[in-house]
């Protein structure tokens, strides 16, 4: 390998930038970019339904009866064993 050959981060660095140019322009489903949906704790999820922490909690262990009689509980992700997490999305379509 010659010193001509090696790469010098001036060039990686417009290549980086040319692919983050070619990413941006990729189009999306709907026009609408995709962006990590917003996770909420429990007291969040109690603030915008307005109810307790033992409904939150008995949403996301029991659950309801669906439009079609199966269980539906409320979708949360666990981090740590005392902090889930709910995605805004699950809570929205929890309560229709």
């Amino acid at each position: 390998m010659t010193p001509q050959e090696l790469v010098t981060v001036d060039h990686l660095e417009k290549c980086l930038e040319q692919l983050a140019q070619r990413l941006l322009a990729v189009p999306t489903r709907g026009g609408v970019t995709s962006a990590p949906p917003r996770l909420l704790s429990i007291e969040d999820a109690m603030s915008e339904c307005d109810v307790s922490r033992a409904t939150v909690q008995r949403w996301m262990k029991i659950g309801k009866v669906g439009r079609h009689g199966g269980t539906i509980t409320l979708q949360a992700f666990f981090f740590s064993p005392d902090k889930p997490r709910i995605p805004w999305p699950a809570l929205a379509a929890y309560g229709q």
